[in-house]
């Protein structure tokens, strides 16, 4: 349902195309999906049934990180992370047909699933430059918890795909670098690049 200004929107068959994960450090947890439809009709009001915990916030969050070909370790010097998972829906046009409807009759997405994402992070150490510079696979997992609600997201195989390190020049300001990367899945298609529990 989506409360549009003078009335209320249904969607039916619908895909999410994308999901963004977003962790930044004194803020809430925040999750933005973009979603395509087949239809879209009029609606009635929708009765939503609202949690009653507060969100989760980035300072709550255990992230671990492997560096160096090593095991998965806490790191803490992580101050924003942004995950997109793209299930590569197609373009809702490529579904269309010579048919009475206007709609289209099949939302695509054969190609299945891509994760990119971003970590800013004190530079109190070369690690994970250096599995940058030598194009060497990291793994990442970020934990959340509130009371007896948890969640998590696991990256078991991340590669570094640029490492900015923003230096200032004469120790004007703390060091940080800027990381993208991208995450695999397994060689067989068994482990997906990403999961969520």
């Amino acid at each position: 349902m989506i409360d549009c200004v003078n009335e209320i929107k249904k969607l039916r068959d619908a895909k999410v195309r994308s999901a963004t994960f977003s962790f930044v450090k004194a803020g809430p947890v925040t999750c933005t999906l973009d979603v395509a439809a087949l239809h879209m009709e009029a609606g009635t009001s929708a009765n939503p049934v609202m949690p009653t915990s507060a969100p989760y916030i980035y300072q709550e969050a255990d992230v671990a990180l492997a560096t160096g070909g090593g095991e998965l370790a806490e790191d803490v010097n992580c101050e924003s992370i942004s995950i997109t998972l793209d299930n590569m829906v197609e373009n809702c046009a490529d579904g269309m047909r010579l048919a009475a409807s206007g709609e289209p009759l099949q939302l695509y997405n054969t190609a299945g699933c891509r994760v990119r994402g971003s970590l800013s992070r004190d530079f109190v150490d070369n690690a994970v430059y250096a599995d940058f510079a030598a194009g060497e696979e990291a793994a990442l997992t970020i934990t959340l918890q509130r009371g007896a609600n948890t969640a998590s997201l696991t990256l078991p195989r991340v590669l570094y795909i640029g490492d900015s390190l923003g230096l200032p020049g004469s120790h004007a300001r703390r060091i940080r670098e800027m990381v993208g990367f991208i995450a695999l899945g397994s060689t067989d298609g068994e482990t997906p690049p990403i999961t969520l529990a």
